[in-house]
């Protein structure tokens, strides 16, 4: 029996504390919504498509998990964001600054992200296919098992040549990519362009 009346009380107290958190988070969305600014701010999980977040000050904000697909982002700075498993497919930003975010295993799918600056960003394992990246800078972001299929890039997008110091391809899916130089990276290229 007080067993029983431990377990009740322990589930009553992480229940207690988990809406205090939902409560907290849902004032800090409030705020979001309302200033347009939120810098540091635990954001994770938000549910929020469509939103309109131009010029938003998220830098350093917890969006883990969080649902802002066609959501509109330009000039927004999510740097050193956590956007790890977001999904912003359909996104728009032109111009935006995700410098050194956490945008592994985020879904961009279909996204326009033009001129926004992602060097050094985490995209490990995200799935930017269909995306619009023209005149984005990716120096020395890590592009690892990213999926890129039918993106589009340019020649500003800081990933030409081999230099190290520009973004790591390694294990990226590049098929229907259109490169750097207008080149359309044939299927089965995996880490690099083939042409």
């Amino acid at each position: 029996m007080r067993v029983t009346a431990i377990g009740i009380m322990a589930a009553l107290v992480l229940g207690l504390a988990a809406l205090s958190a939902m409560g907290f988070v849902a004032e800090q969305r409030d705020r979001l919504m309302k200033t347009k600014s939120c810098e540091g701010c635990d954001l994770s999980g938000l549910a929020s498509s469509h939103a309109i977040l131009n010029g938003a000050r998220l830098a350093g904000a917890n969006l883990h998990g969080a649902k802002l697909q066609f959501a509109a982002l330009s000039s927004a700075d999510l740097s050193g964001a956590n956007l790890s498993e977001a999904d912003l497919s359909h996104a728009f930003s032109r111009p935006g600054n995700f410098h050194k975010a956490n945008l592994s295993r985020a879904a961009l799918t279909g996204a326009r992200l033009q001129g926004c600056d992602f060097s050094e960003a985490d995209l490990t394992g995200a799935d930017l296919s269909d995306s619009s990246l023209v005149g984005s800078d990716f120096r020395g972001a890590n592009l690892n098992g990213a999926v890129l299929r039918g993106a589009v890039l340019d020649n500003k997008s800081g990933m030409a040549g081999s230099d190290p110091a520009v973004a790591r391809f390694d294990g990226a899916s590049l098929d229907g990519t259109t490169w750097v130089d207008g080149t359309v990276c044939l299927s089965g290229s995996v880490g690099t362009c083939r042409r």
